[in-house]
């Protein structure tokens, strides 16, 4: 007993250099090709006539969304194709691509009423936009970063190979830096590539997406609510967390400019003292 407590005790102090806990950064990684899919459905499948290919519509997805610059774009990928399965190295046998139904769309927020959704429901609210990290880049960033792969399509009843190699994908909603200011009760994050599309934002726009807000602070009671966007803070455009949480520093006297989808609003804040130093979240 005395030499496998002294074994153990050895192996405790000396540790392991590969188990160590990954920042947040490192945990919310995700590999991508740049598109998003649509869940493939008995009917579906009959529609675009792949039953065979697609099992009676259990496996396979179609292409819903291509972003501009992503892998698959660069790849020559339509939308419309239906991704079948990859190959990829190391692996013996072909891997089926599957999308859960929670996957294929973001949640429907009705957006004219969220003015009376109660304060304890806000943290329930999912955001409305599809999330980059999915079962399916969960299976690509499974096979490791700098896989090489294939991805096989079915495209006007013809079947087609793509080459690709597992990257990561751009900050995401979840990755996004974020801020949180205690004084307001607010969380923001960046505005990244799939927030902007669902939002139709164009990459010079200023914005910084609400990700939270805490019932009973000040930014609830001035009736901010979450995934709106604030644009300017006392006629200053917000174009990332580092410039809101700079502006908002030290301020009593506060004018945001929040718009929640077309509409855009102006939301004045009044703090009792200067506004408090960030926090984690």
């Amino acid at each position: 007993q005395l030499i496998m407590c002294s074994y153990l005790k050895g192996g405790l102090e000396k540790g392991d250099a590969a188990n160590v806990p990954l920042d947040e950064k490192m945990e919310k990684r995700t590999a991508w090709l740049g598109f998003s899919l649509q869940r493939m459905t008995p009917e579906m499948a009959r529609a675009n006539k792949c039953s065979r290919e697609t099992k009676n519509g259990t496996t396979g997805a179609m292409v819903a969304k291509i972003y501009p610059g992503s892998p698959a774009e660069k790849a020559g990928v339509q939308q419309g194709m239906i991704l079948l399965r990859l190959e990829a190295e190391d692996e013996a046998r072909p891997m089926e691509v599957t999308v859960e139904e929670m996957d294929s769309y973001g949640s429907s927020i009705p957006w004219d009423r969220m003015d009376d959704v109660s304060a304890q429901f806000m943290d329930r609210l999912p955001p409305p936009w599809q999330a980059v990290e999915n079962s399916f880049t969960r299976m690509l960033t499974d096979l490791g970063f700098g896989t090489k792969f294939k991805a096989y399509f079915l495209s006007k009843g013809e079947e087609i190979a793509r080459e690709f190699t597992v990257v990561e994908s751009p900050a995401h909603y979840d990755s996004a830096a974020k801020y949180k200011s205690g004084a307001l009760g607010i969380t923001v994050r960046d505005m990244t590539f799939e927030v902007r599309d669902f939002l139709q934002k164009k990459q010079d726009e200023p914005g910084v997406i609400v990700s939270k807000i805490e019932p009973g602070g000040k930014a609830a009671v001035g009736g901010m609510r979450p995934y709106e966007v604030v644009t300017h803070i006392n006629s200053q455009a917000i174009t990332d967390v580092k410039v809101f949480e700079k502006i908002v520093a030290g301020q009593k006297d506060l004018n945001f400019s929040v718009s929640r989808m077309a509409e855009t609003r102006q939301v004045p804040i009044k703090l009792d003292g200067a506004a408090s130093k960030p926090e984690g979240e």
